[in-house]
């Protein structure tokens, strides 16, 4: 099975994808929450939030999200 996860921090060209093959939607759940140790975006910066306000600190991790989607095999042969 191919898959691309997304992830997002809900600012505009902050999406990154990751191209994965897995054998099944369990795998692929996996795989997703563990993307973020490879987005680039997960950690809170100056461009995204006030650093010394904690609420816009804990309010960016809540905005953070993951999903995945099944791809064509081709699809995922162009992106990797």
């Amino acid at each position: 099975m191919f898959i691309k996860i997304i992830c997002s921090n809900g600012f505009c060209s902050c999406d990154e994808e990751f191209f994965e093959i897995v054998n099944n939607e369990e795998e692929a759940d996996e795989l997703t929450e563990e993307a973020f140790s490879w987005y680039g975006f997960a950690e809170p910066d100056g461009r995204f939030c006030d650093m010394d306000d904690e609420e816009a600190i804990e309010e960016y991790y809540e905005n953070l999200s993951a999903w995945w989607e099944e791809i064509s095999e081709e699809e995922f042969r162009e992106n990797t």
